[in-house]
């Protein structure tokens, strides 16, 4: 889902220079007005449809992607002058409420439109992929041009990848007549639900939970040794697993926490990165993760709940690697917190706002335990927001409120709608060609029957498509065209679709084009692939980790109790071992030797297969620990908070 803006915000229009005369026109009331009236529109339609119940596919999403055209091409400043956006945007909004008006019909036409069908076709494919252009630069839109071009030439080709010919009819009545094209899933989770968590998000901003959930974290580790990094992780992690962005979550909290970083000895390349790993870990931290989370569960069939639940212990090992490698690099630099004078009065704060966290208790009720759909989830904790807030003087929202966290939403959807909306474009190619299954044969003979080397192409691949910006397309498309294969091969379904998840959002960390990682260097001043080289450092569990459960799945709580607990503790004996091995620190400096010990241990834990190998590294870690312990005993070294 995409925060405050979308996973491509980096790039985002909102970040492009605007000319004067841009500036100008963005000020004439009547563009703001239209801005205004679509988000509400769009919420309105939403919550409505939420309600009452949604209308068919080819209903539902058009509507949906005509309110984002008029909000998209109006605060997409900079890169078109006004009246061609505004262009784009009625060739947008035309050509959907068309086709809405042509939904019931579309059976009579046996999968062929008429030439105003086909025109109202182009119309939309352009549009889109002009939206996509404007809200997240040119990387998906290229994808997605390239994988249309390849559809429409690629009958020149010789090889496995030659094509039959397609002519332009059936191209466009797939994409722009079917569930199948643009319109295909993608955009109906977007269309459905995930618009519903990014009203949520605003509303939680608004009612002040946001900057309660800062002042909570800085009030629990603040004055510790390293506390800025360890706030850092903190509210990173409880922002990112509502908003689910990684950029906009660097850019909100980072503006904060990176700046403390500084201040208290922390060099701008470890402040970036330690914000960066810790935004991106809540694109896949319990309870609401992303927009991929929810694309998975749709594809799964699994329900959001059993993702949930599969995604947590891999998340919270995640974080104690962060968290870990934090404090015993702020101990070993001989770091302290923040002064007192510094703190927040979290306790008035919460004294004030502790009823509003409720909310969050019934989306995480009806997700998690009633295993609600997202849609009823959510809409039951927007339900609640709104009456908590009610409730007590100092939260009560008034009318401009609402629809500020309308209009806020309304551009937070623009960036995700349109990578959902390309995203189908893209798998309607590869389903339409079939291109999907000669990916996946060749991802197979290249492996050579080697599954970890068929796990690291699918890595590979996922990352690599990542780094254009919307972890959804790098999630969907190894999800659609290798995932069955690594099921075919004895592969959990939930273990396959998370492993092509986690390498989706750890793009935005891994160089060379990371852009959570970015983002965070831009705030510390840091080099940009310094930062980015340092987070892969920080986060190397998030690597790991995949590999792990795709063989393991108790990892996954899977099994029974006593195995998902002796896995769980190797597992957490495998991360002490990477934190004391990068940070050198642990009741006093270590020796090299003893960072090699745990170096090893850690990999025989984490990433070397079998059982011999992961006991002995588990073994080796828990007695350098013991003998950490007793050695600070003899000569004792200073320790700070923990």
């Amino acid at each position: 889902m995409s925060g405050t803006q979308s996973p491509a915000e980096v790039r985002g229009a909102d970040l492009v220079e605007e000319t004067p005369q841009e500036a100008a026109a963005a000020r004439k009331p009547w563009v703001n007005a239209l801005v205004v009236a679509a988000s509400v529109g769009l919420a309105l339609f939403q919550l409505a449809t939420a309600v009452f119940g949604e209308l068919e596919a080819l209903s539902q999403r058009p509507i949906h992607l005509a309110f984002v055209f008029v909000i998209g091409f109006i605060v997409a400043r900079g890169r078109l002058p006004l009246p061609l956006r505004l262009l784009a945007a009625t060739a947008g909004v035309v050509s959907t409420v068309y086709l809405v008006t042509i939904s019931g019909d579309l059976a009579s036409r046996m999968g062929r439109g008429t030439p105003l069908d086909l025109t109202m076709g182009v119309l939309c494919i352009l549009a889109t992929l002009a939206l996509g252009w404007v809200a997240m630069g040119p990387a998906l839109s290229i994808i997605a041009s390239l994988f249309l071009a390849y559809q429409f030439f690629g009958f020149w080709l010789m090889g496995p990848f030659r094509l039959a010919r397609f002519d332009l009819s059936r191209v466009v009545s797939y994409q722009y007549l079917t569930s199948e094209g643009l319109f295909g899933i993608p955009l109906g989770v977007m269309a459905s639900f995930v618009y519903l968590f990014l009203l949520f998000a605003s509303l939680l901003k608004v009612s002040g939970l946001g900057n309660l959930v800062m002042d909570l974290a800085l009030g629990l580790a603040g004055r510790s040794s390293g506390g800025p990094a360890k706030v850092a992780v903190i509210s990173s992690a409880a922002t990112g697993t509502i908003t689910g962005s990684v950029v906009a979550n660097v850019v909100s909290t980072g503006s904060i926490t990176i700046p403390l970083m500084r201040r208290t000895g922390m060099t701008p390349r470890f402040a970036g990165a330690v914000e960066s790993v810790a935004s991106t870990g809540g694109s896949f931290l319990p309870p609401v993760m992303g927009t991929a989370a929810f694309l998975m569960a749709d594809m799964t069939g699994r329900g959001y709940g059993a993702v949930v639940m599969a995604a947590t212990i891999p998340a919270l090992l995640y974080y104690l690697c962060l968290y870990l490698q934090v404090h015993y690099y702020a101990q070993a630099k001989g770091m302290t917190g923040l002064p007192a004078s510094e703190i927040p009065d979290w306790r008035a704060g919460l004294k004030g706002r502790w009823h509003l966290f409720a909310a969050l208790g019934v989306l995480v009720y009806f997700l998690v335990i009633d295993r609600a759909t997202p849609a009823r989830s959510v809409l039951y904790a927007i339900g609640a927001l709104v009456v908590l807030a009610q409730l007590r003087r100092g939260t009560r929202l008034n009318w401009r409120v609402y629809v500020d966290a309308m209009v806020d939403a309304g551009k937070m959807t623009v960036s995700a709608t349109a990578g959902c909306a390309l995203a189908g474009v893209i798998m309607g190619v590869v389903t339409q060609t079939g291109i999907g299954l000669t990916f996946a044969n060749m991802a197979v003979k290249l492996a050579a029957g080697n599954e970890y080397l068929l796990l690291f192409y699918v890595a590979l691949g996922a990352t690599l498509l990542g780094m254009g910006g919307v972890a959804t397309v790098a999630y969907l498309i190894p999800a659609m065209i290798v995932a069955p294969v690594l099921v075919k091969s004895g592969i959990d379904l939930m273990a396959a679709h998370l492993f092509c998840l986690y390498y989706a959002m750890l793009s935005y960390i891994t160089p060379p084009v990371a852009l959570g990682s970015f983002a965070a260097a831009g705030i510390s001043g840091a080099s940009p692939l310094a930062t980015s080289i340092t987070s892969v450092r920080l986060g190397i569990v998030g690597f790991v980790l995949p590999f792990m459960f795709v063989k393991d799945p108790e990892l996954l709580l899977q099994g029974d109790a006593p195995g998902i607990a002796l896995t769980l503790a190797i597992c957490v004996l495998g991360v002490f071992g990477f934190a004391l091995a990068f940070e050198g620190w642990m009741r006093g400096r270590l020796t090299i030797v003893e960072r090699a010990v745990a170096l090893i241990g850690a990999v025989l834990v984490l990433i070397v297969p079998g059982d011999t190998p992961t006991t002995a590294g588990a073994v080796l870690v828990a007695a350098l620990m013991v003998w950490r312990y007793v050695a600070s005993r003899r000569a004792p070294q200073p320790v700070r908070g923990f």
